[in-house]
Formats: C-alpha cells, structure tokens, sequence
C-alpha cells in the first residue's frame, strides 16, 4: 500500500523540529502540511497512551465505534473494542471515532501539551461556549477517514501514539476533479483509486510524529496498525481568514461575529 503511494503522490515534507516563526512562514501561512518528527518526545501520552493501558484505564466505558465503509455504528465496551482490535481481519474494520475526552476525561489533557505552533484562540472561550474541537482516535488496522476537509475548513494537527497511518493529500485546487471520474471519495476499502493526473501527496505517520493539516487541503487517513492518535483543530491568526470565508460562504452569522470578536481580542 505505501509502495503504490508512492508511485502515485509526492511525499509530503518531514522535518525533525521547527520554529514558530518558521512554522507560521512556511507551512501554516501558505497552507503546506508537515510532519514534524520529534517535538512530543517529553509528553507523558508518548508513554502512558498504549492500547494495553486504555483498556485497563476505561475497560467498561461504553463507547460507539463506526464501521469504516458506510458509517453504521453500534455501542461497545472499551475493553471489548480493544479485544477486536487485536483480533480483527476485517476489510472495512470499525473505528472509535471523534472520541471527545475533555469533559468526561479531562486528566487526559495534563498527558500532552499543544505547541505555541497549534495554539487556537478558541481555548480562550470560556468552557460552554468552547467548541470541543479535540479528539482521539482508536482504530486497528483496515479503519479508515474517506475523503474530507475538515470542520469548518479550521488547520488541524494530529500526533500519532501508537501504530502507523498512511495519509493522502489533495490541495484546494484539486477538488473539482476529487469530485469526477477521476477519483471518488466513497473508494472500496484500502484500495486505491484511479487517480490518473492527480496533485496528490502522501505520508507515513509513526509514533511520536506530528502531522499539519491545512484546512483548506482534501485528505484520507488509512490505519496500517493498530492505532491510537490525539487531532485538534484551530483557529488563529494563520488561518482566520480562510475560516472567515467559510463562515461567510455557509452564512453563519452567529460564528462569524464570534471569530471577528477573537480576532479583535487577540490583535488589538
């Protein structure tokens, strides 16, 4: 699979560590992602997010995990998912999606920190007003994301714990033939499709690496292992404007006059 990726798409750039301001200037400014390889190392999640330590942590948490192919869920114990996990040959394998933690689990965020990078002025919100926009994912290998951009077209940035990912990446201008013949979204499974003249761009994510979602940039994320990953989403001042739009394409006022009120706070 990663073989034939790399036949298809460009590599997506790794560096080992970066600067804010070159951060900013290269990537998140022009909208270019990247995987950042060694800026986790000292977190406590590289160590204590395994799957053997989060069944033991929430073994009769009820969660719901979502069948990759079509969406259908159903409710599982924690402990039982994880068994599946370990067990699973499945083709379309079901995924613990969008687990959002910070109510329910909020001694999860003391485990990890957020890199001045990634710092999103809706953490200045206060807690009911907040989007919970932080998740984790769980998932054994053959789960999978289809083709998306992401909420609200808001940069993401995920850290992967445990397991390996394949990412693919398609820019903005790429849409309208994401859309055609050329390649469709709904593809069976871990195949991959036709994609003849494609822009496409592909990563592996390991353990520990850091991975820069643009929110304008199309993506599909493949777990080769079984995998446990962190993604949050934010707004600043490197990628206002490209939510603003958004806002006002959707004709959300009621967002928009927020995001201008962080704006204001943030830049006066």
């Amino acid at each position: 699979m990663i073989e034939t990726a790399k036949k298809m798409f460009k590599p997506i750039k790794r560096i080992s560590e970066i600067s804010l301001s070159d951060f900013n200037n290269q990537y998140a400014i022009p909208k270019i992602p990247l995987v950042i390889e060694k800026m986790s190392q000292d977190w406590p999640a590289t160590t204590k997010w395994s799957l053997s330590a989060f069944k033991a942590r929430f073994a009769d948490k009820i969660i719901e995990i979502t069948r990759s192919s079509d969406a259908y869920t159903k409710e599982m114990r924690f402990e039982d998912f994880i068994e599946y996990m370990q067990e699973t040959d499945d083709e379309h394998a079901y995924y613990f999606k969008n687990w959002e933690f910070e109510d329910d689990h909020p001694e999860l965020l003391e485990e990890y920190k957020v890199l001045p990078h990634f710092q999103s002025w809706l953490d200045s919100l206060p807690a009911e007003q907040r989007p919970r926009f932080k998740w984790i994912y769980i998932g054994p290998k053959n789960s999978y994301s289809k083709l998306h951009i992401d909420i609200l077209k808001t940069n993401a940035w995920n850290i992967l714990f445990t397991g390996k990912k394949l990412w693919l990446f398609f820019p903005p201008e790429e849409q309208e033939n994401l859309y055609s013949n050329q390649f469709h979204p709904d593809f069976p499974g871990y195949l991959f499709p036709s994609a003849s003249g494609l822009n496409g761009y592909y990563a592996v994510q390991n353990p520990g690496e850091i991975m820069f979602t643009p929110g304008d940039w199309f993506h599909q994320v493949y777990n080769l292992e079984s995998t446990i990953a962190l993604t949050e989403n934010y707004v600043n001042e490197t990628n206002f404007d490209l939510v603003r739009d958004h806002l006002k394409s959707i004709e959300n006022e009621q967002l928009l006059l927020g995001l201008e009120m962080l704006k204001q706070n943030f830049t006066s």
